[in-house]
This record gives structure tokens, C-alpha cells and sequence, in this order.
């Protein structure tokens, strides 16, 4: 099982957030926003995952787009000090199957 963790900073507060792939399931434990929806876990099934991962902006800040099916997209912004989820993000991409 691949995974990395990642700490943000929203608002004074600090929290984790946990990204694993078992090379079928991407799961994301920790609080994040989907439609502007708090969520506290996700799963995305490989057979219906995209991830798209932008060039980086003029700061190095890059937005990722996670979307499974129907559902709505999950959005995040890395900054540079990041690296590491945009390298564990490009893996699962790599393991996702060809559109």
C-alpha cells in the first residue's frame, strides 16, 4: 500500500490529511471540501478515477482535480513544500486505466 500524509493550515488550524492507494481503492482521511461540502473520508474506485494535476502557477502552487463517476470533483492546491502527494498523485494516475 502506497500512501502519504500531508498537513494544512486553514484558518489558524492545522489538520492532517491522509492519502492511500492499494492499487485499487484511493481513500482520503481527513477533512476536505467536495461542492463546498465538508468531508471527512473519501474512496475513489480506480475504474471510475480521474486525477488531473495542473502545471504550477507563478508561486508553484498546482490544483489537483480528483472526480469518480457522477460524483462531485474533489480540489485541492499543493504548494512546492508538497512534492511529495503531487509525486504519490502522479503514481495512482499511472495506475489508473487509459481513457
Amino acid at each position: 500500500m502506497d500512501q502519504v500524509r500531508v498537513s494544512r493550515k486553514s484558518f489558524g488550524t492545522t489538520s492532517e490529511i491522509l492519502f492511500t492507494f492499494d492499487g485499487v481503492v484511493l481513500e482520503i482521511f481527513g477533512l476536505t471540501q467536495v461542492f463546498g461540502v465538508n468531508q471527512l473520508n473519501l474512496r475513489f474506485h480506480r475504474d471510475v478515477t480521474t486525477i488531473a494535476i495542473e502545471e504550477p502557477d507563478r508561486k508553484g502552487s498546482r490544483k489537483v482535480v480528483i472526480n469518480a463517476g457522477g460524483s462531485g470533483p474533489c480540489q485541492f492546491t499543493f504548494g512546492d513544500d508538497d512534492r511529495p502527494v503531487i509525486d504519490f498523485l502522479e503514481r495512482v494516475r499511472a495506475a489508473l486505466p487509459a481513457a
